[in-house]
């Protein structure tokens, strides 16, 4: 081992295959080298001499090995116990705090020898070698409590060691492991690293097998998995305890998992038999199982091999599964998300007599606080009981809804846990990162997933931008924050946390607050005034500060929910991603939340190209960023998701549309927030009658509602499953008009998919007030008119001499001022000669009458300038795919095994699959010709020649959505060639001239002919062998 006196180098970016022998060589031409390590892609090497070890960094930091330019340095000092190092901690640090701030506060106290932040647990450690003559204590005394940032921090001696370099403590002890009889680099710690084994295993000890491949794994393990395969944590934990310590045979005892509970028992190998696939044709019974793995002919020879670590692993699966199947023959029933009852919507009028005697009591209820609630705020009443009635509304209506799901007849009953089983299968989307465990609210879009999401925005760009002669705009997604700021995003756009301070665990404020008060209430000895008290602090909870919710959580001394530690102090986290532009770290920005903001940014543009005339409409598709504290439900709401919005400017006085007309005859089931307020249903009417009532508020958000739902119902949304939910005013923003939300039912209930809103003149007019640009538009006015103008002009010279930098300031805000604003400056100036002009809250400059005048003229005007408008479509593309998903996830009838998507084809990922009967050769100039006439019409399509039945094969291609299969069979051969058309949902075949097909299954998928014609005009198809 080194001595203590020799010299640390350390050696990085060395290439993986760079042995000990490629590199040791070139330092000894500098010296004496005392030991060398190399360890995976970096190591170190102890010279004897100092000098020597300078004299190595300074000729080889750069030297190129093995095509890497490495990189030599001084090795970074780990000091021992025993010298004037002391290992301190640092906590409390806000997420802004840097390695630097801490490091300059330790270096007046000592040399500070390494400083470390962890950023994502807001904590560090400093390592401090103080003179004899100073006590670290003192340093800790002073620092402990000093606010930075606006945190106080936590400062302390660290409990754990100073971390030790080779050569230190005990000569005979290895400083990896700490044990005795042997160097570092022999240490058994390296052995077991590599072999993926515990850090203190030795040589010898047993090593794991490795597990079985990914498509048997998943068939052994995921799909007896008794959770959501899309809300995992203990699950994943779980998995990786299983393969590190598998049961070893007969006789072996399995270590229990230590957290949580034994997994149920799987179910019978029916399906996952481990025989090679028959040769001969399958029966009608056999013809859609799953393929089986490969049989024992490709396992042949002797040693290892994965199909002899299959084989031997099947067995004892088998045994296992047979004996879990005696104790428990109902295995798998109680999976979660296996029967969901999907009923029917509340707008279908309970017309049952006994129906309605259960619900009149409960509609009453709410009718009658519905009432309460127009009645205060007609009053004038108590922000705080205007709040309360609200949330008793809530409740009430919460109660109404509930019951009249469960009243209402049945739809349908839906098995989540299958659907997204055949979604991951099948790739259409997965969780992000999923090898490194996955990360909450992120998934990654396969190519099943990628190709609807492509089509489903190619449908809209056709649908909206094309039809509707929209601008298009593609805009950043860094996003200053002054322009965010401006929007009311920065100040708004934030929720309060708390953190568990051990753990790091974060909670809103809100729901953590009202989920521990409603426990207090719910408790058999809580008094009637505490639960009055509960109750008070749940409804302001809204509306509350931080201090405010700081103190209720120390008054009732809240902890972690999950650990019972201590939390932090109630901190503002904002909903936002930010990030710094530029590599100063000056310009701030945030991802941004929406992709409305940039086409407001650019109006001016936008009316410039649109030739000064309103109104028109910009559209924009991209993704767009939100910090959810707690996604989940799928794609429902995510961290990252895409976004297609609309902007609509017009005339704020004239919100006509000239299309109107087209759809004023259009039903739709609109739920007003009259008839939420009064527990009524939804109701069913024509959206020119509700334009007519002002149930809508305008016939442009009117025309666009009813466009939102033909688009929706055109791409797959099952219409009896569809409803129009109108914003209650404690929901809207206080600068809209009206807003609707097109809902979609789902096994959630119903969720938001499409957001409908009158935004008024809101974003143009902060946009214009943050930058002073006018973002308006002129107006042709019927007749002329003479107007009064009255404005102060700045004398720029005596200001700019007087104020030098702040006369441009003044300048701009005396031409801010308005008509009286002037007028009360004038009247001041012939008084005193003397008028204070307030700059900002601190500044207040005197400016006197050559500074300014007043001038006052008349003008003619030919145009008005306004400022429009916007009318604003948002959808949500995710939140639309997954309601569409589960809409036309379909089992065929007497077979809940052949499940299927029933995609319109003008979504569907794939428009046609060509599937040859046999892998006779005779087929395959008929492939290549059916697939080059299918891409010459842009007809996206797959071929799947696989040896599998034709049976199987329409079994898979239905499973991805595929509506339509081109099959070539002994018929195609003859004159003249001909091959049949399969429809995915009803199963139905005709057979097609060749030289046809591609022209007829282009018109069916983009729905220039339906199904129905084709049958209508094609001999239908009779079976035939695969052989002939």
């Amino acid at each position: 081992m080194p001595g203590a006196q020799s010299f640390k180098l350390f050696i990085g970016n060395l290439d993986e295959n760079t042995k000990t022998n490629d590199v040791r060589p070139l330092f000894e031409k500098y010296g004496k080298v005392v030991e060398f390590d190399i360890v995976k892609n970096y190591g170190f090497v102890h010279f004897q001499n100092e000098s020597d070890a300078r004299d190595a960094v300074a000729n080889l930091n750069g030297y190129v090995i093995n095509g890497n330019a490495i990189k030599v340095e001084n090795a970074k000092s780990r000091r021992a116990p025993n010298s004037n190092t002391t290992k301190i901690f640092v906590g409390n640090l806000t997420e802004k705090t840097r390695t630097a701030e801490v490091r300059e506060l330790f270096e007046k106290y000592g040399t500070v020898l390494e400083c470390d932040v962890v950023g994502c647990r807001n904590y560090g450690f400093v390592h401090l070698e103080v003179a004899d003559n100073v006590n670290v204590n003192d340093a800790i005394r002073e620092l402990n409590g000093m606010v930075i940032d606006g945190q106080a921090l936590k400062v302390q001696v660290s409990t754990s060691r100073v971390r030790q370099r080779p050569g230190m403590g005990d000569p005979e002890s290895c400083y990896r492991c700490g044990r005795t009889g042997h160097w570092s680099k022999e240490c058994p710690r390296i052995w077991n690293e590599r072999a993926g084994v515990g850090a203190f295993r030795e040589r010898g000890a047993f090593i794991p097998p490795p597990p079985p491949p990914a498509f048997l794994r998943d068939r052994i393990i995921d799909g007896f998995r008794d959770f959501d395969y899309y809300d995992r944590r203990d699950e994943y934990a779980r998995d990786m305890f299983e393969r590190r310590y598998p049961p070893m045979g007969r006789g072996s005892r399995e270590r229990p998992y230590p957290i949580m509970d034994r997994m149920p028992p799987p179910p019978p190998m029916s399906s996952m038999s481990m025989r090679g696939p028959s040769r001969d044709f399958p029966s009608s019974r056999e013809m859609f199982t799953r393929r089986s793995p490969p049989g024992r002919s490709m396992s042949r020879g002797g040693g290892f091999s994965i199909q002899n670590h299959l084989k031997n692993l099947s067995r004892h699966i088998s045994s296992s599964l047979q004996q879990s199947l005696k104790r428990n023959p109902n295995w798998g029933t109680k999976k979660p998300h296996r029967n969901i009852k999907i009923p029917l919507s509340e707008y279908l009028n309970m017309t049952d007599p006994k129906t309605e005697e259960i619900l009149s009591p409960l509609r009453q209820a709410v009718k009658e606080q519905g009432d309460l609630v127009r009645q205060l705020k007609t009053d004038g009443a108590p922000d705080f009981d205007v709040k309360k009635a609200v949330a008793e509304l809530k409740a009430r209506k919460k109660i109404l809804e509930d019951k009249e799901l469960s009243l209402a007849p049945q739809l349908m009953s839906f098995d989540r846990a299958k659907m997204e089983d055949s979604l991951k299968r099948r790739f259409f989307y997965d969780q992000s990162f999923a090898i490194y465990g996955g990360i909450t609210g992120q998934y990654d879009f396969g190519p099943m997933g990628c190709a609807l999401k492509s089509n489903m925005l190619h449908a809209w760009r056709q649908f909206f931008v094309l039809e509707e002669q929209m601008l298009e705009v593609d805009c950043s997604i860094l996003t200053p924050e002054p322009v965010l700021k401006a929007s009311g995003h920065v100040d708004r756009f934030a929720d309060l946390m708390v953190k568990d301070l051990k753990t790091g665990e974060c909670f809103r404020l809100d729901h953590l607050i009202k989920a521990h008060l409603e426990k207090v209430s719910s408790d058999k000895k809580a008094t009637q005034e505490l639960k009055d008290e509960c109750e008070n602090i749940v409804v302001r909870l809204d509306g509350m500060t931080k201090d405010e919710m700081g103190a209720i959580m120390k008054k009732f001394n809240m902890k972690s929910p999950i650990t019972q530690n201590d939390l932090s102090e109630p901190m503002e986290f904002n909903l936002m991603f930010a990030t710094q532009i530029g590599p100063t770290g000056l310009v701030k920005g945030f991802l941004r939340p929406e992709t409305a903001q940039g086409i407001f940014v650019n109006f001016k543009r936008l009316l410039e190209f649109n030739q000064g005339r309103l109104p028109f409409a910009a559209a924009q598709i991209g993704n767009s960023f939100r910090n959810e504290i707690s996604p989940r439900s799928g794609l429902i709401r995510v961290r990252e998701f895409t976004m297609a919005e609309i902007e609509h400017f017009c005339d704020p006085n004239m919100k006509d549309h000239p299309k109107f007309v087209d759809v004023e005859n259009y039903e739709m089931i609109l739920y007003s927030a009259c008839n939420q307020m009064d527990g009524k249903s939804a109701m069913r009417l024509t959206i020119g009658e509700a334009v007519k009532t002002k149930l809508v508020a305008n016939e442009t958000l009117g025309y666009f509602m009813a466009r939102i739902q033909m688009f929706l119902i055109k791409v797959g949304i099952l219409p009896e499953r569809l409803r129009f939910r109108q914003h209650m005013g404690n929901e809207m923003a206080h600068y809209a008009c009206d807003c609707w939300d097109a809902e979609c039912l789902t096994s959630y209930g119903w969720i938001e998919c499409v957001g409908c809103a009158d935004r008024s003149a809101y974003d143009l007019t902060q946009h214009t007030n943050a930058t002073g640009i006018r973002l308006s538009a002129e107006k042709k006015l019927p007749e002329p008119k003479t107007v009064e103008i009255t404005e102060a002009v700045a004398n720029k010279q005596v200001l700019g001499k007087a104020f030098k930098k702040d006369a441009k300031a003044i300048s701009d805000l005396l031409a801010k001022l308005s008509v009286s604003e002037i007028e009360a400056m004038d009247a001041e100036l012939n008084s005193n000669d003397s008028y204070k002009l307030h700059l900002n809250s601190d500044v207040t400059v005197t400016i006197n009458r050559e500074m300014v005048s007043v001038k006052k003229s008349s003008k003619t005007l030919h145009v008005e300038e306004i400022t429009p408008s916007v009318i604003e479509p948002s959808f949500g593309i995710g939140r639309i795919m997954y309601a569409l998903l589960e809409h036309r996830f379909q089992m065929r009838d007497g077979d809940d095994q052949r499940c299927y998507f029933s995609l319109p084809a003008i979504v569907a990922p794939l428009k046609c699959s060509v599937l040859p009967l046999s892998n006779n050769q005779e087929f395959a100039p008929f492939i290549k010709q059916i697939s080059s006439a299918l891409t010459r019409v842009d007809v996206s399509h797959k071929v799947d020649d696989s040896s599998g039945s034709i049976g199987r094969r329409y079994a898979r291609t239905d499973e991805i959505a595929i509506p339509y299969g081109i099959t070539i069979d002994f018929d195609t051969l003859k004159e003249p060639h001909s091959v049949t058309l399969r429809e995915r949902d009803t199963m139905g075949q005709v057979r097609i001239p060749l030289d046809e097909i591609a022209d007829v299954v282009r018109s069916l998928a983009y729905s220039k002919i339906q199904w129905e014609n084709v049958e209508a005009k094609y001999p239908k198809f009779e079976q035939q062998e695969a052989t002939k």
